[in-house]
């Protein structure tokens, strides 16, 4: 795992290391895969999705890991809509 790009430290790979949940916001870990919360200014329920494995790309990500990810993101939907109720829910994919 790379922990970080150019001068910056990883978001990713700093909650992947496991070392202080609560502060990285994270709230599962899976097998391949773990969920954390995003920070403000997001609203609540606003999750991130990632694998443990350092990638720049979905498409350099293990197939396990994104299968995984299609798991917790429709384990997630659950959740959410029991929480919090909305009217809709939007998924999103950004390239790290």
């Amino acid at each position: 795992m790379q922990a970080e790009t150019g001068k910056q430290r990883c978001i990713f790979c700093e909650a992947a290391s496991g070392a202080a949940d609560n502060e990285t916001l994270v709230i599962y870990r899976g097998t391949l895969c773990f969920i954390m919360l995003n920070r403000y200014p997001y609203t609540s329920g606003h999750l991130m999705i990632a694998p443990f494995e350092h990638v720049s790309r979905l498409s350099q990500a293990a197939e396990r890991a994104t299968e995984e990810m299609m798991r917790l993101a429709r384990d997630a939907e659950q959740i959410l809509e029991a929480t919090y109720h909305p009217d809709g829910l939007n998924f999103g994919h950004e390239p790290w």
